[in-house]
């Protein structure tokens, strides 16, 4: 999504063309491409001048968004997902700092937008 963000109007790239550009297998690209097609943030245009777009203008867009929509979560542990997989619950003494790095980390990446990391 950062690269299309990045292509802004200058036409649709093709999936060949974004997994080369991220150095990324086009089969994981496309998987993906079809789980971030299937939650609305971007749409897919066939034909000779196909390719991907963002749904929403970069600027509306978040680096949260993109991962939960792919991940369902942005948890760095399983145990802070809800699922109920941790061992022992309770006994994590690590799990407080965990916790503090997820909302961080949720905080970061729902202020910046796709178009901030890829703007001049």
């Amino acid at each position: 999504m950062l690269f299309l963000a990045s292509k802004g109007k200058k036409g649709l790239p093709m999936l060949c063309d974004i997994a080369q550009a991220e150095e990324a297998p086009r089969l994981l690209m496309a998987e993906i491409f079809q789980e971030l097609s299937k939650k609305g943030l971007v749409t897919s245009h066939v034909g000779i001048c196909g390719g991907f777009a963002n749904r929403r203008p970069p600027e509306r867009g978040t680096p949260c968004g993109m991962v939960m929509a792919i991940d369902g979560h942005l948890a760095p542990k399983a145990c802070l997902t809800g699922c109920g997989v941790s061992p022992l619950p309770g006994s994590c003494t690590a799990h407080p700092v965990w916790e503090r790095f997820q909302a961080l980390t949720r905080g970061i990446f729902s202020e910046v937008s796709l178009k901030s990391p890829v703007s001049p």
